[in-house]
């Protein structure tokens, strides 16, 4: 008798501890990603005190932006593999340190080869967070919504990484300096993480395959969610990553390109400096603009995926929005003009996209579509397509006008329709 009432005791102090963690892992998480934020935006911001101060040309401005995206999107696919070998949580702290690291050293460096050279070793920090948070959340959640809902708060601490920098940047910059600029905004979000998971967060059950982790991690990874050994064929999964990619290509890249326009659209705009604060002397303004804009809109999608998600299957869900995005898109190029109501449509072009891309992250960590031995994978490969199509919707924006860079996004988001078709064919 005394046995089973130690049991139950012991049982319900696990379920307790477990959800500890839980949340804990959600908190961290997303301080992570509000860091990533942060530095992914960063250059938005500094590009014009840093181009004043070491004489950089319109190109080598670009390229600082450029550079997190590609070597993030392409360091992620040597990434992959280590997070299954070593583990979610030793990649993280990891991670953490080098990010804090090399943050420090893009702030300190005396000319912008050391920059450029900073921001590329950057992206490979990131693309280690990438390639490893999405996974992690996936095996340490305790239920199928708990973990729909992290993705939603981890898209939207993403923007309030984005916000942060706008907010700090507007109000602070002219006084502080970018150097000092960039230390403040993002180092805080990296050591509160930190701290989580070197002394709280376990390691998640399953990440290691030629491994052991420690009893109390078992406990608490089995009480939370039994990793149960699902496994799908490659074909098939190779097929689903395949299907999961060619949408992302065809809808993410004019959505990410829509943003990095809005710098455009003010710069060749008739309106005054004096209104919206879109030709202020410094680029803060017009991210806070991008901050106010956009982030509301997404946000406001990210909750609206974590409302459909369950009620509407992912092939009806992606090809709505799909279509919605197609009319959008070419209703801004009909009123392309008109630089407010292009505001207000992108606005709502945020809202409308942050819904199939939260529910293509999702697709992309679910354990039952892709298993034990290609989860690490599949979320891999979405965030380097994503950090990709990010750097090819910026050399759209950049290389062209606006006017024409609509007219590639409006091509863009026909040929995604059918990509959100292709989610219809039955798999054998």
């Amino acid at each position: 008798m005394m046995s089973d009432t130690t049991g139950s005791e012991s049982q319900v102090f696990y379920e307790r501890f477990s959800k500890r963690i839980q949340y804990l892992s959600l908190v961290s998480l997303c301080l992570t990603s509000i860091g990533d934020g942060v530095e992914l935006y960063l250059p938005s911001v500094i590009t014009q005190p840093s181009s004043c101060e070491l004489g950089l040309s319109p190109a080598q401005e670009n390229a600082l932006g450029l550079a997190v995206y590609l070597s993030t999107g392409i360091t992620i696919f040597f990434v992959i593999p280590l997070s299954d070998r070593l583990g979610r949580r030793p990649l993280l702290l990891s991670s953490l340190y080098l990010s804090i690291v090399v943050t420090v050293f893009c702030a300190v460096v005396p000319n912008y080869l050391s920059l450029l050279f900073s921001r590329l070793l950057l992206g490979v920090v990131l693309a280690i967070n990438f390639s490893t948070i999405n996974v992690y959340m996936s095996e340490i959640a305790g239920s199928e919504r708990f973990y729909v809902l992290s993705i939603v708060l981890g898209a939207l601490a993403h923007h309030v990484g984005a916000g942060w920098c706008g907010v700090i940047g507007y109000f602070f910059l002219e006084q502080i300096g970018w150097r000092y600029f960039i230390v403040i905004t993002s180092i805080p979000f990296f050591i509160v993480p930190l701290i989580l998971l070197q002394f709280v967060l376990p390691e998640s059950k399953s990440s290691l395959k030629n491994g052991e982790v420690d009893e109390m991690t078992c406990l608490t990874s089995s009480n939370i969610d039994p990793i149960k050994n699902n496994q799908v064929p490659r074909r098939l999964a190779y097929i689903r990553i395949l299907k999961i990619v060619s949408y992302m290509f065809f809808n993410f890249t004019p959505w990410l390109g829509t943003i990095l326009l809005v710098p455009s659209v003010a710069r060749d705009s008739n309106l005054k400096s004096n209104q919206l604060h879109l030709c202020s002397s410094i680029n803060g303004a017009q991210f806070l603009l991008i901050t106010v804009i956009f982030g509301v809109g997404h946000c406001t999608g990210n909750f609206v995926c974590y409302l459909l998600h369950g009620r509407l299957k992912p092939p009806n869900l992606l090809s709505i929005f799909s279509l919605l995005s197609i009319i959008l898109y070419a209703t801004m190029l009909a009123f392309s003009a008109n630089t407010l109501l292009l505001f207000v449509l992108m606005a709502a072009l945020q809202l409308v996209a942050a819904v199939p891309i939260n529910e293509v992250e999702i697709l992309a960590t679910d354990r039952t579509l892709f298993g034990n031995d290609y989860l690490s994978l599949s979320s891999g490969i979405e965030m380097a397509t994503y950090c990709l199509t990010a750097a090819l919707g910026n050399v759209i924006s950049e290389v062209i006008s606006y006017e024409d860079a609509l007219k590639v996004f409006v091509v863009f988001a026909t040929l995604g329709f059918p990509a959100g078709l292709s989610f219809y064919i039955k798999e054998k």
